[in-house]
């Protein structure tokens, strides 16, 4: 098994950020296993979910953008699913 050398990456950019980019000195096989990496499940305690969940509720309620409303709106949706919530809707 081959085990590839750590790569320095910023947290809190985006995927683009965490998976080496193509105009990079990075070889394919790093960049796959770079993905692979970023698809693997993570535990996450589920108050640090509710806690987000809540953080969006509020965020929907106060913003006056509605883009920013409907996607706060849909990301907690997405949450209270992963939590196994019922839905409100």
């Amino acid at each position: 098994m081959t085990v590839l050398p750590p790569l320095t990456r910023q947290l809190g950019r985006g995927m683009a950020a965490l998976i080496p980019q193509t105009d990079t000195e990075v070889s394919a096989a790093v960049q796959a296993a770079s993905v692979l990496a970023a698809l693997q499940p993570v535990p996450v305690q589920l108050g640090f979910l509710q806690a987000a969940m809540l953080l969006l509720e509020g965020l929907a309620t106060t913003t006056t953008d509605a883009a920013t409303k409907a996607t706060a709106t849909e990301t907690g949706r997405l949450l209270q699913a992963a939590m196994g919530f019922p839905s409100d809707t």
